[in-house]
């Protein structure tokens, strides 16, 4: 982005950029985190978004848009994650919450969003529009997942995939889900390069998957099937593929940019 490379990853004990030393957790799963940011040309490192906090931390998606303004996400098991001094709390303490960080140039944070529940969330993709929408792709393993208030609530209290709507000032626009009874988890994700307002998911799920225009996938034992689905931007299916067998099938999509 803007002729420099970026590259996000977490460390333990202390790390040192420039002469400026960082320090996290001594434990064996407390670390923090990095965006780096390259010149492409002398590979110094030249910009840093720094995230700290007790315990796990991971980034699973950042993207810069138009202004340079950043957008990542993650999941954190610890109490809390901190950038340059914004706080997000865990709901539990000690299982995963998903965050959401917008921070400008300056490294200010201009919106910070905490994806939670009682359990497990996972926010897997970020997808930004030229209008300023921000949407967020992931999974959760819990009774619901909740951002600002507004919640989707797991009927079958098993994997489900969820998407994240947000508008230009970070109103939230929707928060849904893809299936409500079904068993499904998602192994990954991707941008659907033929349409830049759709997405493709893969994995495996249990029982019947809903797929649009009236079509379900049936799963015809007690075993794991795969799909593929083609989704859009609200996380509703529009389209899939199921791959059958007699044990356990998965699928996973590898984004090679075709």
């Amino acid at each position: 982005f803007n002729g420099n490379f970026y590259c996000s990853f977490g460390f333990q004990g202390s790390y040192e950029i420039n002469g400026q030393k960082f320090v996290s957790g001594l434990g064996l799963s407390d670390y923090n985190l990095f965006i780096l940011q390259i010149d492409k040309n002398t590979f110094e490192f030249n910009k840093w978004y720094y995230f700290e906090g007790d315990d796990e931390k991971n980034i699973n998606d950042f993207l810069f848009d138009q202004n340079g303004i950043l957008h990542l996400t993650g999941s954190f098991w610890g109490s809390s994650i901190i950038s340059n001094g914004d706080t997000i709390r865990n709901t539990t303490s000690r299982s995963y919450d998903g965050f959401y960080f917008k921070i400008d140039t300056n490294k200010n944070v201009i919106t910070k969003k905490k994806i939670g529940g009682s359990n497990d969330q996972f926010p897997k993709q970020i997808y930004l529009t030229n209008e300023g929408r921000v949407n967020i792709l992931g999974y959760y393993n819990a009774p619901y997942v909740e951002v600002d208030g507004v919640k989707v609530i797991n009927i079958s209290n098993s994997y489900n995939i969820f998407s994240l709507s947000l508008d230009s000032k970070s109103n939230i626009l929707s928060l849904n889900q893809l299936n409500k009874e079904t068993f499904i988890f998602p192994y990954s994700f991707s941008l659907y390069s033929d349409r830049k307002d759709a997405f493709l998911t893969s994995g495996y799920f249990y029982d019947n998957l809903y797929i649009g225009n009236g079509r379900n996938l049936k799963n015809p034992n007690d075993k794991a099937d795969a799909f593929i689905l083609l989704m859009d931007i609200n996380c509703g299916p529009m389209d899939g593929y199921q791959i059958s067998g007699i044990d356990y099938e998965s699928a996973r999509i590898i984004n090679n940019g075709n």
